[in-house]
């Protein structure tokens, strides 16, 4: 016999084990679906980055029936496949015969700059800056107080701004201002105080931030003048006292910011000048007792 007659006997049997195999872990497969299901297990393996597709290899399922049983699953499902352009993480639900498990993501982010800025221990909280646009506030605990323009991250290039649930800011006065490309900051510590010309000259943000959680908040002074595309406000919380010039020249907002739940605010001097789209103005607490030029123009 030939040796290419020798070669093709030699692929033809190892085609039929093969097959053969794939045969039987498809019949074992089978009789493991059978077994009454008692939940999954769900893990992410391997490193997935902003606006990548969430791949097979990167997902590990296993199944454990009600005897005990434990075998590894390929034909589960998920409700969302694509990590997001900004953030840290996010979720992702998997299903598998009427089981599910909703597990974090974390996106893996190229960081450009960390400043420390944690007090007393200053590496108790990082402030990174990610190639992806994200300025993200991380760690546990307080943070350093900053005079005006002098934030460590006012020259750097960010969009979306994220808090870490355990970090702690007081006094968040001019923080972002002037930033130009500041697109979204979904929330902000709730214990924040002073919030003082915080996005001011933000001309690309549509919303603010959740502020009506932040019982803590006192001042707003300036905090959203000049937001020229901002067309969103949040609720005012109930112990802010000063709102001057919170929302002045912000000509895209037609709905005027609801003050109804703030019952310790005093003044509201300009906070909403120049706003030329508002079409009415907010039910006003009781408390106000200063307002010159709140709606002029």
């Amino acid at each position: 016999m030939d040796r290419k007659k020798i070669l093709y006997l030699v692929i033809a049997g190892i085609l039929v084990v093969l097959l053969g195999k794939t045969y039987l872990q498809e019949q074992q497969q089978k009789k493991l679906m059978d077994l009454p299901l008692q939940t999954i297990q769900v893990s992410f393996n391997g490193e997935i980055a902003p606006n990548e597709k969430l791949t097979r290899r990167m997902v590990k399922v296993e199944a454990l029936t009600t005897s005990g049983v434990t075998y590894e699953v390929d034909a589960y499902t998920v409700d969302n496949d694509q990590a997001p352009e900004h953030g840290a993480s996010f979720r992702v639900t998997v299903a598998y015969l009427g089981a599910e498990q909703t597990i974090d993501v974390p996106i893996t982010r190229t960081k450009v700059v960390d400043y420390s800025i944690g007090y007393p221990e200053q590496d108790s909280v990082l402030a990174t800056v990610y190639s992806n646009g994200d300025l993200e506030f991380s760690g546990e605990g307080d943070v350093l107080t900053f005079d005006g323009d002098q934030v460590p991250w006012r020259d750097d290039e960010y969009t979306h701004v994220f808090f870490g649930s355990a970090v702690n800011v007081e006094n968040m006065d001019y923080w972002f201002a002037n930033n130009e490309e500041l697109l979204e900051c979904q929330s902000i510590p709730k214990n924040v105080v002073s919030m003082a010309g915080t996005f001011s000259g933000c001309t690309s943000m549509q919303a603010t931030p959740e502020l009506f959680r932040c019982k803590e908040l006192r001042i707003l002074d300036n905090a959203f003048q000049d937001c020229t595309a901002l067309t969103k406000a949040d609720t005012l919380p109930i112990n802010v006292t000063s709102a001057k010039e919170t929302f002045s020249g912000c000509v895209s907002m037609a709905d005027a910011p609801d003050l109804s739940k703030a019952a310790n605010l005093q003044s509201i001097d300009g906070i909403c000048e120049g706003c030329t789209s508002m079409v009415s103005a907010p039910m006003l607490p009781t408390s106000v007792i200063s307002m010159p030029n709140a709606f002029s123009g």
